[in-house]
């Protein structure tokens, strides 16, 4: 539901956006499980997440200054704050339970030593460098690394970003090619929250070239672009080349939200797939701890891994992340809205 924070600056909550990060999730929980199917490349729901977030964040602080003639950047990052770190680092903590218990079952240290050289990575939100030796512990935390990073340098540069001329913005657009070329996991996700930043910019302005071209183009075009590069990803094995599919993913995620009447937009609002988006967040960061019990489970009953497994670690992720969504997620973004509210009132921006 809509925060009091965002209906206070007129926000509109897009219930078709959690639709879409409900069925990300499942390629997510997919490409994690044992016995997956070879035409599943489930790395592309997180790709898909990032141009969302970088087109959400985008909007949201366009929204907010238009409203408010400024942006208050305290207020964002104690949101920002309160909605990530809490629920993150409890998940932390219960890898060190889980950890020792998987050594005393196997009684080999290597985990153990694994985990203990993550930490530090883990703990700084910089799991993304973290040297292979630290092994695969959490080894999904490296996308929350580069969204920490995205919510923290994006709104500081906001301002700027907004005024400076098109031929510098797209000097911008292409810098991280030359620079972040050789990482592909950080290229990838940098790429496309900055692609879903600048598409926001762009179709910001009812009228623009962008904003029409999102508006007469049917959306299934950008779905449609979306498989073709989903196939691509097969026969080139490159992550890089995920940004096919989150590219047009960011056409694709403006025109369920500008237009009114929209087949995509009326199946991922449904109730029930954007009910269960609201727990993406809880849901991801709990899946493989979820899903090395099932494994040990499946293993210890001599049961064989593919779909059946899926079904349980998603079933089973979705009951736990509920769990840490009502009792962990939402209390502590409540608290941070209310913190945020309270500096504002205070002229602390």
């Amino acid at each position: 539901m809509p925060t009091p924070m965002e209906k206070s600056l007129g926000h509109v909550y897009w219930r078709e956006l959690d639709g879409l990060r409900a069925v990300c999730i499942i390629f997510t929980i997919a490409n994690h499980t044992r016995g997956k199917y070879w035409f599943i490349n489930g790395t592309i729901g997180v790709d898909v997440f990032f141009a969302l977030s970088g087109f959400l964040i985008t909007t949201l602080l366009i929204r907010e200054r238009n409203k408010t003639g400024l942006i208050c950047l305290p207020c964002f990052y104690i949101r920002r704050f309160f909605r990530i770190t809490p629920l993150y680092y409890l998940t932390v903590a219960l890898y060190f339970p889980a950890v020792w218990i998987a050594w005393r079952a196997t009684h080999d240290p290597r985990g153990l030593h694994n985990f203990g050289s993550a930490l530090p990575w883990l703990l700084a939100f910089c799991s993304e460098f973290r040297p292979d030796e630290a092994g695969a512990t959490f080894g999904h935390a490296w996308t929350l690394g580069i969204e920490e990073k995205y919510y923290i340098i994006w709104p500081l540069i906001f301002g700027s970003v907004a005024a400076i001329s098109r031929t510098k913005l797209r000097l911008i657009m292409f810098l991280p090619l030359a620079i972040l070329w050789p990482y592909e996991s950080m290229f990838r996700g940098y790429v496309a929250l900055l692609c879903g930043s600048l598409l926001a910019f762009a179709v910001s302005t009812e009228g623009s070239r962008a904003h029409k071209i999102v508006m007469t183009t049917s959306t299934h075009v950008w779905f449609g672009a979306m498989s073709i590069g989903y196939l691509v990803t097969f026969v080139i094995p490159d992550h890089r080349t995920n940004l096919l599919i989150s590219i047009p993913a960011t056409a694709f995620i403006a025109a369920i939200t500008l237009k009114e009447r929209d087949v995509y937009k009326r199946l991922l609002s449904t109730p029930g797939i954007w009910q269960l988006g609201t727990l993406t967040y809880a849901i991801y960061l709990c899946h493989r701890l979820v899903g090395h019990v099932v494994e040990q489970l499946f293993d210890k009953f001599h049961l064989r891994s593919g779909l059946g497994e899926f079904a349980v670690v998603y079933f089973m992720a979705v009951a736990v992340g509920y769990g840490l969504h009502r009792s962990v997620e939402m209390p502590f973004i409540n608290f941070g809205k209310t913190l945020s509210d309270r500096a504002k009132k205070k002229g602390t921006v």
